[in-house]
Parts: C-alpha cells; sequence; structure tokens
C-alpha cells in the first residue's frame, strides 16, 4: 500500500504483541522481512533487550543482519543500580508481609524526598488462589482446571483465561468449612498493603483491570506525570517504553513468577522484563535505585540484569539453548490436540505421533526429530483437553516439509491440531 518504501522500523522487537496467536499465525517481524526484501528497504529492529533469536542471528550476521549496539544511556547518564533481595533471608517476608526490609526503607527514602516509585508485579488480582484450609482444596475453573483469582474491588473469583467467574465464597465447595485462606499476591493487594506503610501516598495502578474503562490508562498516566500520583503499581504495561523524570526507585516484587514458566523461554522473557522495568529509574538527573526481591538470587538471569550485563546473559542463555537443541540453533512446531474427553484427546496425539515415527520423524535424533507427546502445561482449556507435540529441525525448510508431510498424512489430519511454526508460547 505504500510507494517507495524505505525503511521499516520494528520498535521493541522482543514483544509477544508482535506474534499472531491465532489463525493465521505469523510474525510481523518476519513480515517486515521480507516486506523490507520485496521493496528493497531497510528493515530495523530496536530493543533494549532483543530476542535472543534476532541477537544470535545480528551478532553472527545471518541474512544481511548487522548488530549496531547503544553501550549507554543519552547525556551519558548512569544505569540505576539494582539490588538483588534474597527473601529466603528477609525477616519482614518471613513474617508474611509483602515488603522486604530493603524495599521498604528505600520506599521510605524515596516518598519522604518527594520522589516517584515503580512496583512492578505481574500478576493482577488480591490473591492468586484461595483455599480451604481445613480440607486443602482450591477454588479452579469448571473449564480450564486453573486456580481462580480473587478481584477484591468486585468481590469475585475469575479465570484469567476463558473469563469464567463466580462472587467470593463465604464457605468451601468441597467440606463447607467457612476456614478460607487467601493466598499469593497480586497488584490489587500490593496496592492495599502500600496504603497501609504509607496511608497519604497516592498510588496508581495499571493492569487489565485497573484501565478496562475508557480514558483511565491515559489519565493514570498524565496524573502520575504531573506529580498527583506518587507510586504506580502494576504488571508488565509499567515496562513498555514509560519515560518519567520524577521516578527514582523501582521496585520488582516477585522476579520469581516468570523464572517458574514451564517453557524454554522463561529465562529470556524475566531478563527482559526485569531490565525493561528497572530502565525506569533514574532516567533524569537523580540516580535510580532497583529493588529486586527474589528467592533465587544467584540465577543467571536475575545476575545478569542486576549488573546490566546484557552480553553475558546472552552468552549463557545461547550455550544452555545449544545443549538443550532449542532456538536459534533449531527451528520449532508446535502441534496442539484438543478433545472434550481426556481420553480421546489423549490418543489423538499417540496416534499421531505413531504417524510421525512411520514418516521417518523418531522420537530422539539429530536431524528432524519430536518430542512428546505429552499434556500441555495448561493441560485443559476452556473445556478442552490438551496434549502437544513438538517437532525439531536444523532447518526451516525441513520443518516446513516435516510439517506438511505430517499434516497431509489421514491419521493427523482429522485430528485437526492447531499447529503453530517457531511458537513463542508453549502453554
Amino acid at each position: 500500500p505504500l510507494g517507495n518504501l524505505g525503511l521499516i522500523v520494528l520498535d521493541e522487537e522482543h514483544e509477544g504483541a508482535y506474534k499472531q496467536a491465532t489463525s493465521p499465525r505469523y510474525h510481523a517481524r518476519d513480515v517486515a522481512f521480507e516486506l523490507g526484501r520485496r521493496n528493497a528497504a531497510v528493515v530495523v529492529l530496536g530493543s533494549a533487550t532483543p530476542a535472543v533469536e534476532t541477537y544470535y542471528r545480528a551478532a553472527a550476521g545471518e541474512g544481511g543482519m548487522t548488530l549496531f549496539e547503544l553501550p549507554e544511556r543519552i547525556d551519558a547518564r548512569p544505569l540505576p543500580q539494582v539490588r538483588l533481595v534474597d527473601l529466603r533471608e528477609d525477616v519482614f517476608i518471613a513474617e508474611g508481609r509483602t515488603f522486604s526490609e530493603p524495599l521498604l526503607t528505600a520506599l521510605d527514602v524515596a516518598l519522604s524526598r518527594g520522589e516517584q516509585v515503580i512496583l512492578f508485579l505481574n500478576r493482577r488480582g488480591f490473591a492468586t488462589f484461595i483455599i480451604c484450609h481445613a480440607c486443602g482444596a482450591r477454588f479452579q475453573c469448571p473449564d480450564c482446571g486453573i486456580s481462580l483469582t480473587y478481584h477484591h474491588g468486585p468481590r469475585r473469583l475469575q479465570c484469567h483465561y476463558c473469563g469464567f467467574d463466580r462472587p467470593r465464597p463465604s464457605r468451601c465447595d468441597a467440606c463447607g468449612s467457612e476456614d478460607l485462606g487467601f493466598l499469593g499476591l497480586g497488584t490489587e493487594r500490593v496496592t492495599e498493603q502500600l496504603l497501609r506503610h504509607f496511608p497519604h501516598v497516592v498510588v496508581g495502578r495499571l493492569d487489565r483491570d485497573a484501565v478496562r474503562r475508557r480514558g483511565v490508562l491515559r489519565e493514570t498516566l498524565a496524573a502520575f506525570a504531573r506529580g498527583e500520583v506518587h507510586v504506580l503499581v502494576g504488571t508488565q504495561m509499567l515496562a513498555k517504553g514509560l519515560d518519567f523524570p520524577g521516578v527514582t526507585l523501582v521496585g520488582v516484587l516477585n522476579a520469581d513468577v516468570g523464572l517458574a514458566w514451564p517453557d524454554f523461554r522463561a529465562a529470556e522473557r524475566t531478563f527482559q522484563l526485569v531490565t525493561q522495568v528497572a530502565g525506569r529509574a533514574g532516567r533524569a538527573e537523580t540516580p535510580g535505585l532497583v529493588v529486586v526481591q527474589t528467592y533465587s538470587p544467584e540465577h543467571p538471569a536475575l545476575q545478569a540484569a542486576a549488573g546490566h550485563y546484557c552480553r553475558r546473559f546472552f552468552e549463557h542463555e545461547l550455550r544452555s539453548r545449544r545443549e538443550n537443541r532449542w532456538p536459534p540453533f533449531v527451528h520449532i512446531a508446535r502441534l496442539v490436540f484438543t478433545d472434550k474427553d481426556e481420553g480421546r484427546c489423549r490418543a489423538k496425539a499417540q496416534a499421531a505421533a505413531l504417524t510421525l515415527e512411520s514418516l521417518g520423524i523418531q522420537a530422539k535424533g539429530e536431524g528432524v526429530h519430536y518430542l512428546g507427546p505429552s499434556p500441555a502445561p495448561l493441560v485443559r482449556l476452556r473445556g478442552l483437553w490438551r496434549q502437544h507435540i513438538v517437532i525439531k529441525a536444523p532447518a526451516r525448510d525441513e520443518l516446513v516439509e516435516a510439517v506438511r508431510r505430517a499434516l497431509a498424512a489421514r491419521e493427523i489430519e482429522r485430528t485437526a491440531p492447531v499447529v503453530d511454526l517457531d511458537p513463542l508460547d508453549m502453554l
């Protein structure tokens, strides 16, 4: 649609939002490359934390790519100091509090100086689950088998995958006990806890629940920019390019949320999020401080983020992926099988695995091979049971050919699996 196209820019190229999650599944980065090729245009991918695959290919000069690095901030401003707080040793956390002693002290200092603060937690809601202290039962989504998140504002339990919700229970569905525990931490509870410590502070919240009403996001950010809001509490939307000179302190309340994700990109995403949200601190003359609360301070992703060692992180992550044969050293496709009946779903996936074997695609090997079948991490979603198979290949054309052959086989074609080439989501 554009004449004489000369430049295509993908800012924050690592963002998962560039991958279309429903059919037709594609990545905007691939589309940009193809559009650039057809128009002889320059394609620029920008990010402070590029995807591991992008960094590897640019550093290796693959496909005519060139790696350019900016070693310092504008005007040579210093990067913020990042402090990792070991929650295993913190007295306040052991007492069940939300804020560690170092973070609470830093909050007190920053707010007493009239400076602004960002608190990051990639979980919305008040409590991540409710448990019965009498029998141990949890309240789960009937369609997804996932713990329901409690939202204190509407006083309802909600499933963050299918949207199912129900009123806050007064007793256990299983045993009738009224002894219910509200466990886990979400942005709603963080806001409440913060106001207990600092009742005169004005707190804004940015998450999907808080910004449902049109204009709330813009209003909240404008109030923060004017200094009318002292603390912003929110999820990953806080990491997306916000520039507020008054912010001198960033608190990451639980860096382990992402590390526990059942995905080979868990360390990469944790490094990206911590690095991006840490970059919100000290963007003016006053130096910034970032306090990261974690039970895993020795993890390479957090060590690299704390020291601003991007290259060190990439080197470590690439060694791990080479050893375990994950992208960028292989190309992968994911086949997801679903059915309302658990047994039928498992049978579909097992039949597909036998078909792959008959096509010469082995369960193990150096060439084209597959992993699984196994239950997907989200084993039941929106009333459907889920199994998946991952096909790996050294080259993309080999992967495409293997997938085409598999889908042409009647035993797989009739099961109608969801096929995702180069998936970003392994759940």
